[in-house]
């Protein structure tokens, strides 16, 4: 089976298991779709569609997508036939597929200039759903800040800032609040 996996960072010729994650597990996935909105940024916030089998891409503050994908570029790697994968299944409702003993080769990078622009188009393919802020309910809207708050306390703050300074300051560009504290 083909997968992908997205990244903000050029990788040539293999993902390579030593130096990818702390975990030491390689993350892939079926979803060209999924590829490009992990690779554009460390915060998401999504579901999967299993009727339509699509992502469905969920704004938590007005203009979030712009505000955390605009003009940042990406890569989309597809890599070999692979068969030797484990299955685990995301939180969210989606199966992702691991690698954990060997380095994984590239078969095609593609170069994403503007992910944003790039998951706007896949909408407008019809490929992927988005559930706008601009179209929610009041009480949604309040709904979703108070689990931001929640969720994203002090201490888990702390913890983004010190895995991934770019990610820790796009969730405080969208949620500002969150530093309210």
């Amino acid at each position: 089976m083909i997968f992908y996996h997205g990244s903000n960072k050029l990788i040539k010729n293999s993902i390579l298991l030593s130096n990818y994650r702390e975990d030491n597990l390689i993350y892939l996935t079926d979803s060209y779709c999924m590829a490009v909105f992990y690779s554009g940024c460390g915060f998401r916030s999504w579901y999967w569609n299993d009727k339509t089998n699509k992502l469905i891409i969920i704004e938590r503050c007005k203009d979030m997508l712009k505000k955390l994908y605009w003009n940042k570029k990406s890569y989309i790697y597809e890599t070999e036939n692979i068969d030797d994968y484990e299955e685990l299944l995301t939180k969210n409702g989606k199966k992702c597929f691991v690698i954990k003993n060997r380095d994984v080769k590239i078969k095609r990078i593609e170069t994403i200039k503007n992910v944003y622009e790039k998951i706007m188009e896949l909408y407008n393919q019809g490929k992927l759903e988005i559930w706008f802020w601009k179209d929610m309910s009041k009480s949604q809207k309040i709904k979703y800040k108070k689990q931001m708050k929640i969720i994203f306390n002090p201490d888990v703050l702390k913890k983004e800032k010190e895995m991934s300074i770019q990610t820790y300051n796009d969730m405080v560009n969208c949620f500002p609040y969150l530093l309210d504290n």
